[in-house]
């Protein structure tokens, strides 16, 4: 990883502690976070959290996604 972006790489921050819970959702066949990416973010964040994978590409045009979504946010 280039040194430069360091600050801002998501997996240097997600580990910090969470003020409140966050809901990582990946996409299977995102061509710009590969899966083993996706791995490594849900394993560097800090609970509470909530990961969900679905059967969709980057733009996340996946019914189960969005009903997920609406129902963290409800909770």
């Amino acid at each position: 990883m280039d040194e430069t972006f360091a600050p801002v790489e998501p997996v240097n921050n997600l580990g910090d502690g969470a003020l409140a819970s966050i809901f990582l959702q990946f996409a299977r066949s995102d061509r710009f976070v590969p899966n083993y990416l996706a791995e490594e973010l849900a394993e560097a964040t800090s609970d509470p959290k909530k990961v969900g994978t679905y059967a969709t590409d980057h733009a996340f045009e996946d019914d189960a996604a969005r009903d997920d979504r609406l129902a963290w946010l409800r909770e």
